[in-house]
C-alpha cells in the first residue's frame, strides 16, 4: 500500500440519543454511500457519522421521517432539507392512496378534458352524453382528474346511467376557483386529493391500463387546453417506448367536436413528415368527430 491516511471526525451535536440499535449498520451504509459517489474519506466519514446520528434519535433501527429531514439539512448544508425528504413523502402518500381509490373502485375508461368549459357550452352537453352511452355500453368505471368542465361533464353523464365514477382530484385547476370537497359532485369515499401534479398524472393512467383481458377500459381525450395536451402527449410518449404498464392493448380516443383537435392532427402529421414521430407508434389512436363514432368504435372494439 502506498501509505495511510486518518480522518478524524467530529460527533454531531444538538440532538437526544434515543437509542443505539442500528447506529452501526447506518454507519456503514452512510460510509459505502460515500465511497460509491467518489468522496473524499473525509466526506465518507462525515455521511457515516450523519447517518447513524439520525438513526440514534429515534427509538429502533429506522431513520424516521424527522431524521431524513435531519441527516438532508446537515449532508447538504440546509439546501433541500425540507425539500427532498418532505415533498417526496408526500408524493408516495399521495399515490399510495389513489391506487388505494383504483382498487376500491376498479380501473375503467379515463376522460380528460378542460376544466374551463361550463355547463352552456356545446361540449359540456355533449361529453355528458358521451359519458352516458360508454358507460351504459361497457359497465365499466369512469375516471377523470374530478375536476369541473368536461371532467364534471363525463362524471354526471357516467353518473346518469347509474355507473361508478372516480376522480382524481388537484388543488386548483387551471382557471378556475378552488373546490372543497363538500362542493364536488363526487361522493367523498370516490375522489382523493392531490397537492402534486406527478401522482395524479401517473394515477389517472393507472385507472386505465387493461390487467385483464375482459377489462374495458379507455383513454378519451375530450376538448381541452394545456393540461390536456400534457396529458396527451405524455400518454402517446408511455406508448412509445412500451412504459404503459399495461398487459393488454387500451384503446385512445380523441374526440374531435366541431374540428377541435385539427390542428393538433396536422401538428402530429408534420411532426412524421420530419421523421420526429415513426409511423405505427400512435396506432391506438383514433379520432372520431360524434358521439356515435365513440360508441361505435368501443362496440367493435370490446365486441360488445
Amino acid at each position: 500500500m502506498g501509505g495511510a491516511e486518518r480522518v478524524e471526525q467530529k460527533a454531531f451535536k444538538g440532538f437526544g440519543i434515543e437509542d443505539t440499535t442500528g447506529a452501526g449498520d447506518l454507519f456503514a451504509s452512510g460510509f459505502m454511500y460515500g465511497l460509491l459517489r467518489n468522496h473524499s474519506l473525509q466526506r465518507c466519514c462525515e455521511i457515516g457519522c450523519l447517518s447513524g446520528a439520525a438513526v440514534v434519535q429515534v427509538m429502533g433501527a429506522e431513520v424516521s421521517s424527522e431524521g431524513w429531514t435531519w441527516l438532508h439539512a446537515h449532508l447538504h448544508q440546509g439546501r433541500a432539507a425540507n425539500l427532498v425528504r418532505g415533498s417526496a413523502a408526500a408524493v408516495q402518500r399521495e399515490l399510495l392512496a389513489c391506487y388505494e381509490l383504483i382498487g376500491a373502485i376498479g380501473r375503467g375508461v379515463v376522460y380528460y378534458g378542460s376544466a374551463r368549459l361550463k355547463a352552456d357550452s356545446p361540449h359540456f352537453v355533449m361529453s355528458r352524453e358521451l359519458g352516458r352511452l360508454v358507460s351504459t355500453l361497457l359497465g365499466s368505471p369512469t375516471w377523470t382528474g374530478g375536476g369541473p368542465g368536461m371532467m364534471e361533464a363525463a362524471s354526471l353523464g357516467a353518473m346518469d346511467a347509474g355507473k361508478a365514477v372516480g376522480g382524481i382530484r388537484i388543488e386548483r385547476e387551471a382557471g378556475t376557483k378552488v373546490r372543497s370537497a363538500a362542493q364536488s359532485y363526487l361522493k367523498p369515499e370516490c375522489q382523493v386529493f392531490c397537492k402534486f401534479l406527478s401522482p395524479r398524472k401517473v394515477a389517472l393512467v393507472d385507472a386505465g391500463v387493461r390487467k385483464k383481458e375482459g377489462d374495458r377500459t379507455a383513454y378519451v381525450f375530450l376538448p381541452g387546453g394545456l393540461g390536456t395536451m400534457d396529458e396527451l402527449f405524455e400518454l402517446f410518449t408511455l406508448y412509445q417506448l412500451h412504459k404503459l404498464g399495461t398487459d393488454f392493448p387500451v384503446p385512445v380516443i380523441i374526440v374531435n367536436y366541431g374540428g377541435f383537435y385539427d390542428c393538433l392532427l396536422d401538428f402530429i402529421k408534420t411532426m412524421e413528415g420530419h421523421g420526429t414521430v415513426g409511423v405505427g407508434e400512435y396506432d391506438q389512436m383514433v379520432v372520431k368527430k360524434t358521439n356515435e363514432e365513440v360508441v361505435e368504435y368501443l362496440r367493435e372494439y370490446y365486441k360488445v
